[in-house]
């Protein structure tokens, strides 16, 4: 990876539509935006990521991949890796990965990871950005109900460390991350992936479309058996039958 250039910002509705944003306008790999806070952070499918100040690492993290279009989605499963390390270094032995982009901590939420590219017109990768938000503390009076199955990795009375703890982390992360993505297009870290995976060997609930836990809240029963060769899920349904998911959603069954 190339040399990391960190801006750092009080407050932006999203670091990673910034930094798609210079993206966009020619800026080099390695441009790092880390904000206090959001004020419209976003996951997958657009769900709002809760970013109260002073309490979360948010940073999204520009690449110019030189890899085959065909290994970028992988570039997801290597941020999830890097910050279950950096997690497990600094808060203890109690993280997790949850596929795909889920990092658990001590059986909630955590951390989350979304990656955005962008093709270019002969069909290489122009760009992705790489966005990580991380609950250091829960807020002062506490995550919303809504966010029941949210926590953070740090005791209320580590506060007044926030600042160094989270440089810390923004350093482990980046530190992890670098050694996977300089390895690409190699996946050899997939065996490390689902050594520390969460859900390999569990009763799971397979959504057929990202949008039906909105919809209808019922999923299909499974169970998690492997992770393939290029990062998919292998599921086994409860009639025997096997399916590799490359995308979708599943939950704790």
């Amino acid at each position: 990876m190339q040399e990391i250039r960190p801006i750092f910002v009080d407050s932006i509705p999203s670091t990673n539509e910034a930094v798609k944003a210079l993206a966009r306008d020619g800026a080099p790999e390695g441009v790092l935006m880390v904000a206090k806070t959001q004020t419209r952070g976003y996951g997958r499918l657009d769900r709002a990521f809760f970013s109260p100040p002073d309490t979360g690492l948010y940073m999204s993290l520009l690449l110019r991949p030189d890899f085959p279009v065909e290994k970028a989605h992988l570039i997801t499963h290597a941020a999830a890796l890097a910050v279950f390390k950096a997690v497990r270094e600094l808060a203890g032995e109690h993280a997790a990965i949850k596929w795909v982009n889920d990092i658990y901590f001590k059986g909630k939420k955590a951390a989350g990871i979304l990656v955005e590219s962008a093709l270019a017109q002969n069909g290489t990768l122009s760009y992705a950005v790489v966005g990580i938000g991380i609950n250091l503390f829960a807020p002062p009076f506490g995550f919303p109900p809504y966010l029941s199955h949210v926590t953070a990795i740090f005791p209320p009375e580590r506060q007044s460390e926030f600042s160094a703890l989270r440089d810390t982390l923004i350093r482990a992360v980046l530190k992890h991350f670098s050694a996977l993505y300089d390895a690409f297009p190699s996946t050899d870290f997939l065996e490390e992936y689902k050594e520390n995976m969460l859900l390999i060997g569990k009763d799971i609930l397979v959504y057929d479309a990202l949008t039906d836990r909105e919809k209808n809240g019922r999923g299909t029963p499974a169970r998690a058996i492997d992770i393939s060769e290029d990062g998919g899920l292998l599921v086994e349904y409860k009639d025997g039958k096997r399916e590799v998911l490359s995308a979708g959603e599943v939950t704790l069954g």
